[in-house]
């Protein structure tokens, strides 16, 4: 199965998993008419798995935090409108995860390495199960947050 370009940014964030590395990406949120370009940045992540004894549940922690870097407007950013930044970035975020999951599952290919945390918590499950059927009956759900941290080279307003 071919996976394109634009449905595999969530898979360099889960990939990076355990890995040294701090995997940053840029970003466009559109708000109010005006470009916010942010870059965000995996801080956190963790895996824990389950299994009922029919499927293995997973629960995906990912904590991001996000600088903007421009903005198609010179105006003052609200806290309003930084909310509604953060908001419509974690959409974003959101959906590149679960299309990452989406197009693991569709394919039958386990290319995230969900074993391994499998594997280790349950190894004489593992041993006795065909992975292959076992992944694609697998649960998952996300807990993602971002922070947009400010930048001084913005001019943030209070709101009256």
């Amino acid at each position: 199965m071919f996976i394109p370009q634009e449905k595999s940014l969530g898979i360099l964030y889960l990939i990076q998993i355990g890995e040294k590395a701090t995997p940053m990406f840029l970003y466009v949120v559109k708000v109010d008419q005006v470009d916010y370009t942010l870059e965000a940045t995996l801080e956190h992540e963790n895996i824990a798995v389950t299994w009922d004894g029919v499927k293995a549940s997973y629960v995906i922690d990912l904590d991001f935090s996000a600088e903007m870097l421009y903005q198609s407007s010179g105006a003052p950013i609200s806290k309003q409108t930084k909310s509604a930044i953060q908001a419509e970035l974690l959409n974003q975020l959101r959906e590149n995860v679960t299309e990452a999951i989406r197009t693991s599952l569709d394919c039958g290919c386990d290319y995230l390495s969900f074993s391994e945390p499998f594997r280790i918590k349950y190894p004489d499950v593992y041993e006795q199960l065909d992975w292959a059927a076992a992944f694609r009956d697998s649960e998952f759900a996300f807990n993602i947050d971002v922070q947009v941290k400010d930048n001084d080279a913005y001019d943030y307003v209070q709101e009256r």
